[in-house]
């Protein structure tokens, strides 16, 4: 049996049953929320004897799954699916500065470990209609190559555990020859307090002001949710490819 609980909600599945979840609609068992920035159709769970697949349905938006039994981290992009491995987890949707979650706990002789994501069904075009982007980007602007640069250490090696330092996004731009001057890592800085802020992830005190407040892991965090709500994809790369002449608004 499977067992999903939520905010105030419960759920129990058993062998050969599937239960779709999302924002809701038709089709859609169990609604997360009414937040619009949720796709309909997020995800579909799939319970067998010894164990459950998740699949992400969604168009843009990935699924992330966090072992709450010991460490262990996956994540799934639109069309994957995945046999989680771990009896307690917690799947996860990031919408921007929001996450909307649950807790799953597996009862049945479990398998030692699972498989990593997989191809799953075509996605759904439907399941996301009407679903608002999480956060409006220009990808004309400086903030946006910043972001990019900030998140191209996991774009070329989802494993890696780095993340670039203001420093080095600076000298990164600074090779494309598409900034207007000569990027500092201070400028770095304003754009990607600029990312956090449109994301809803800088934290103010009762008068707006953010000094000594952000969290330490505000950087990784800041990727973390670019890349699972799909604001910076593999294709957004050619930002940061050289060229020979100025091409985009240097706005911070």
């Amino acid at each position: 049996m499977l067992e999903l609980v939520g905010d105030g909600w419960r759920r129990r599945l058993t062998p050969r049953q599937e239960l779709r979840f999302g924002r809701g609609g038709d089709d859609v068992e169990l609604s997360l929320s009414d937040d619009p920035r949720l796709h309909r159709h997020c995800g579909t769970i799939v319970v067998g004897d010894d164990g459950w697949e998740l699949r992400n349905t969604g168009r843009w938006l990935r699924l992330r799954v966090v072992s709450s039994d010991r460490f262990g981290i996956d994540s799934l992009s639109p069309g994957e699916a995945l046999r989680v491995p771990w009896a307690e987890a917690r799947v996860q949707v990031f919408v921007g500065g929001a996450c909307h979650e649950f807790a799953t706990r597996f009862e049945a002789p479990f398998p030692a470990s699972g498989t990593g994501p997989r191809s799953g069904p075509p996605v759904d075009d439907l399941a996301a209609d009407a679903t608002v982007v999480p956060v409006r980007i220009d990808r004309s602007t400086g903030y946006f190559r910043a972001l990019v640069a900030l998140c191209e250490p996991q774009l070329l090696d989802p494993s890696t555990s780095m993340v670039a330092t203001d420093l080095q996004i600076a000298r990164r731009l600074n090779r494309t020859g598409r900034e207007a001057g000569r990027m500092s890592g201070k400028t770095v800085e304003r754009r990607l307090d600029n990312c956090r802020t449109r994301f809803g992830l800088k934290e103010t005190n009762e008068l707006g002001l953010s000094s000594g407040l952000e969290r330490r892991d505000s950087r990784r965090l800041l990727v973390e949710v670019a890349l699972l709500t799909a604001v910076v994809t593999p294709a957004d790369l050619n930002v940061l490819e050289p060229v020979d002449v100025v091409d985009g608004d240097d706005r911070p």
